[in-house]
């Protein structure tokens, strides 16, 4: 998992790992991770983390990587942002080339973007179902379930991408 910072806070980012259950049909077994703290991220001086609230410092920029690397998993965070406002969640990404070479879930102000980059988007691959963000600063709260091949993004309370990567075959959609 990685966050780019621009005028943003967030909370409670709480991430699940779903190994299969062996002794188990068709089920996984949750471990609970909390990611906002020092032990399961790797901070830089572009960001502050206080009281559990994940907060860019006046140097803009920055990427912040979970220690650990995840198969299936679920995470839950919350985040709200300020005017003008752009940053992003990336996973299942090649380490060495992050931004290029894995999956971006759009975390953006409202209106500030269209299309495949609006918050919510599989950003410049899917545009969301709906738009589901709140105004800059309020909180939102996203989920992001990626199981094996499947990708779902619920905003708020609403579902936004449901997809299947396998399924997708056509470039540009």
């Amino acid at each position: 998992m990685r966050v780019l910072n621009q005028s943003f806070q967030f909370t409670q980012i709480l991430l699940w790992t779903m190994p299969f259950c062996l002794f188990s049909t068709l089920s996984y077994a949750e471990t609970e991770i909390d990611l906002l703290t020092p032990k399961t991220i790797n901070l830089n001086k572009n960001w502050l983390l206080e009281k559990g609230v994940l907060t860019p410092s006046e140097t803009p920029g920055g990427i912040i990587w979970s220690k650990d690397k995840f198969g299936d998993f679920q995470i839950n965070l919350q985040y709200k942002t300020s005017p003008k406002a752009n940053s992003g969640l990336f996973f299942r990404t090649d380490p060495k080339n992050a931004v290029q070479g894995g999956f971006e879930i759009q975390i953006a102000s409202p209106g500030l973007y269209s299309g495949k980059h609006i918050v919510g988007s599989l950003y410049d691959a899917k545009e969301p179902m709906l738009a589901a963000g709140k105004p800059d600063g309020e909180w939102n709260d996203m989920r992001l379930v990626c199981i094996g091949s499947s990708i779902k993004v619920v905003l708020n309370g609403k579902k936004v991408i449901d997809l299947n990567i396998n399924e997708w075959n056509v470039p540009q959609q």
